[in-house]
């Protein structure tokens, strides 16, 4: 379940849409982002209902077409999680509207009465979101629980909760480690009790320090443990505070300590699942080969398993993360002698193999893919096993650094993932009849602009409009909100609402936002060699705000094409800002590396704007349309306004209203302080770059 999120429709329960009018711009002038639809017929409202369309119910008893005991009645039996409010008139009966009390309304307002029922509908929709966002925080909780139980069951480390000196919950690895039949042998078995005798006493003091701590950095012990059969074994345990069942606890992880592991390179270079160098030691010998000037080319390889996040679904964790360590073993056999191969990522394996050539670089990565497959046995339907898809760089020692190299590499292999031969192969073709596609995605893909926005995508039909951003305080800067638009092969012109729809129900708004990217950087490098001091913002959406690979574009794209980060604002809306907010965070991080600003548009219709502001840092906060309409006769609109504004100050950020349409309106945005504005009335979308 998502949490409510605003402008809220509500079900007026009327046969007269003048009514219905009338109450919801009354609404509207309290400041509250609602739009309505009526209805009074039973089968209207059920229909209504089962379709989850709205977030509050308004019951007008004075409608003579309205019969309020049924409305009840039928409200009742829907058992929706939606609250109704009665409108009634005074010739109501007072046990009618106990009797509606009784059978759940929430609250009776007198008709006329507006600023009570506006007062009551804010508490009833501010109730109605937190109740969502709680059942919405409460599902994610136990989401998160259950993936985490299964990550520790599936790992290969050995892990223990223990509550009061007590094993309470152990996996599989420990369980093995300790040469036990069961997990549930531990369960109940004291910790002391895997101990030698003489190390128990400073054991128990330790553990009892550390159930006192909250939030600090686990505890390593090197301490000798006893197996199930009374043999001794090396272990390090590493032990920190931690939670089961909303219980606090102890987590113990136990690593023994072999042979081979005590011959690891300091700093622990070498991965403990694979055996094979760890990222730190692959970026250090990616860096010391490419410090050497003289050197030839290095070739780059980039390894993984695109068909590892599908069969973490269809057939488990426990089986596919096996195979995927035994994929870096086999790996390791069919590579050369000289080569370097490590692990990058969860996923990832990096090859690096001095004085390269193309043709040798290319025959060993085809080679690795007809090779290389998953030691996993296929799914039911599946003819062959996974195999990998492998990214190729020829690097430049001397020239390219680290980073940058594993980045290319890494973005290549994306496009390599995406091929036929890297994906699982089915035993027969699937048939090309419409028929046999997912409902859905038939459905997305006849929309009649979808083969106009594949057109596009290769190359014509996609124009670029801007709209001025105008400062109220004297910024010389010419600020450009970045607009997308579609010319269908009827010359006819779309804008972005007629078509993004359908690019987002096909899976394409992340290669939409890549162009806008890419030729609105291309353009803004014209502008400035051309002395106009221009700032682009560019929007981008929710799909692309959770892919991994954006930075990697903007960064290259600013190199491309010479152009500096700090020309450049991407803006994210607030609702997929907080939906994504780490990955929100994380894009903010990298955009700052390289100069580049950060907004959040459509701000200012949640209820709870200071959080955004606080968790996530921005440059811009852009105001939401709503807030501009009627601002002039809206008194608390104007109020909301201000106070939106001091907080974004505060908080060093500065503010855009949009959605402007009247001079009237920049009055009392001059007011309220407001840094910049942006609307019709101040210039239309245009295909040119004019102030």
């Amino acid at each position: 379940m998502e949490p409510f999120s605003y402008p809220v429709t509500i079900l007026i329960l009327t046969a007269q849409e003048e009514e219905a009018e009338r109450i919801i711009t009354s609404l509207r002038n309290g400041g509250l982002a609602v739009r309505s639809t009526f209805a009074h017929q039973p089968e209207q409202i059920e229909e209504l209902a089962t379709a989850h369309a709205f977030g509050l119910i308004l019951c007008c008893d004075y409608d003579p077409a309205v019969d309020l005991a049924s409305c009840m009645a039928l409200y009742q039996e829907l058992q929706i999680d939606v609250p109704l409010v009665v409108i009634a008139s005074p010739e109501t009966p007072p046990q009618a509207l106990i009797a509606a009390l009784r059978t759940g309304a929430r609250d009776i307002c007198d008709r006329g009465d507006f600023e009570h029922l506006q007062h009551v509908v804010a508490r009833e929709l501010e109730d109605f979101r937190q109740r969502r966002l709680a059942a919405h925080l409460k599902q994610r909780l136990e989401e998160c629980e259950q993936r985490s139980r299964a990550v520790i069951d599936a790992t290969e480390e050995a892990v223990a909760f223990i509550q009061e000196g007590v094993h309470v919950q152990v996996n599989p690895a420990y369980q093995k480690l300790f040469g036990y039949a069961s997990p549930d042998d531990l369960e109940g078995l004291p910790l002391l009790d895997l101990l030698p005798e003489g190390q128990r006493t400073g054991m128990r003091q330790t553990l009892r320090q550390l159930a006192a701590r909250k939030g600090e950095a686990p505890e390593e012990l090197d301490l000798p443990c006893l197996r199930a059969d009374g043999v001794e074994l090396a272990a390090r345990l590493q032990i920190a505070p931690s939670t089961l069942d909303g219980e606090p606890c102890l987590r113990v992880t136990v690593r023994q300590r072999s042979a081979q592991a005590s011959a690891a390179p300091p700093g622990g270079l070498v991965d403990a699942e694979t055996g094979l160098p760890n990222r730190q030691a692959v970026m250090s010998e990616l860096t010391r080969r490419l410090g050497d000037a003289a050197a030839g080319r290095l070739g780059v390889l980039y390894v993984g398993i695109p068909a590892i996040p599908d069969l973490l679904r269809s057939q488990g964790p426990t089986k596919v993360l096996d195979a995927a360590a035994g994929f870096a073993s086999a790996l390791r056999e069919m590579t050369p002698s000289d080569a370097f191969l490590g692990r990058v990522g969860d996923g990832g394996l990096l090859l690096l193999l001095d004085e390269a050539r193309p043709a040798d670089l290319k025959a060993l990565a085809q080679g690795i893919q007809k090779r290389a497959l998953l030691p996993l046995e296929p799914a039911p339907g599946v003819a062959q096993r996974a195999g990998c898809a492998v990214g190729e760089l020829l690097a430049q020692p001397g020239k390219d650094d680290a980073h940058s190299v594993l980045d290319r590499v890494f973005q290549d292999y994306l496009l390599a993932a995406t091929t036929p031969p890297s994906v699982l192969v089915p035993e027969a073709p699937a048939p090309s009849v419409p028929a046999s596609r997912e409902p859905a995605a038939a459905a997305a893909d006849a929309h009649p602009l979808v083969a106009e926005i594949d057109r596009a995508l290769e190359g014509e039909g996609f124009e670029l409009f801007y709209q001025t951003i105008v400062s109220l305080k004297g910024d010389s800067q010419e600020n450009y909100n970045v607009l997308l638009r579609l010319r269908d092969t009827q010359q006819v012109l779309h804008e972005a609402k007629e078509f993004v729809p359908a690019a987002a129900a096909t899976g394409r708004m992340a290669a939409i936002d890549r162009w806008v990217i890419q030729h609105a950087i291309s353009e803004i490098t014209v502008k400035r060699g051309q002395n106009h001091r221009v700032n682009f913002f560019i929007n981008i959406g929710e799909q692309t705000l959770q892919d991994e690979s954006l930075l990697i574009l903007i960064c290259d794209c600013l190199s491309d094409f010479q152009a500096r980060g700090n020309w450049l604002t991407f803006q994210v809306s607030e609702e997929h800002a907080r939906r994504h907010s780490a990955a929100f965070l994380r894009l903010n991080e990298g955009l700052k590396r390289v100069k580049c600003r950060i907004a959040v548009n459509g701000f200012g219709l949640d209820p709870n704007p200071e959080t955004t502001l606080n968790n996530l840092r921005m440059d811009f906060v852009k105001f939401a349309p709503e807030l501009a309409h009627g601002l002039v006769e809206s008194e608390v609109k104007q109020r909301r306004l201000v106070e939106l504004t001091k907080m974004a100050r505060d908080q060093g950020v500065r503010s855009i209203v949009t959605g402007v349409e009247d001079a009237r309106t920049l009055t009392v945005l001059w007011t309220a302080g407001i840094d910049y504005v942006q609307g019709n009335f101040l210039q239309p979308p245009s295909a040119t770059i004019d102030i």
